[in-house]
């Protein structure tokens, strides 16, 4: 998991987006699952801004790796303001931060 993290960073830093799951995984039941910690690592540790974006919708019309949908239907896509931590930040609490704005979008 390490080294996925420095490989982002990286990317980060060659002035790429990036596009990160926090949950580590797509949701198995559609609900926000718990947020693993190195999203937070990775928000304190590159200092680079974090835009929340939440889909709401694509639960079983894309199934975990399957190359096409398998319905068509509506998604909406919820965008949040940039977030950035300070280096002083808990990873956990950048996390836990995370995770609650994701709730509320």
């Amino acid at each position: 998991i390490m080294s996925s993290l420095e490989y982002t960073a990286e990317l980060l830093d060659k002035g790429w987006n990036v596009t990160i799951s926090p949950e580590g995984t797509m949701s198995k039941n559609g609900k926000l699952q718990d947020f693993k910690t190195g999203i937070g690592l990775l928000a304190v540790e590159t200092g680079w801004p974090l835009v929340p974006v939440k889909t709401v919708g694509l639960y079983g019309m894309w199934p975990l790796g399957a190359k096409w949908p398998k319905r068509h239907g509506r998604v909406i896509v919820k965008i949040g303001a940039p977030m950035v931590f300070d280096k002083k930040t808990s990873y956990d609490k950048a996390t836990k931060k995370l995770y609650k704005i994701m709730k509320k979008l």
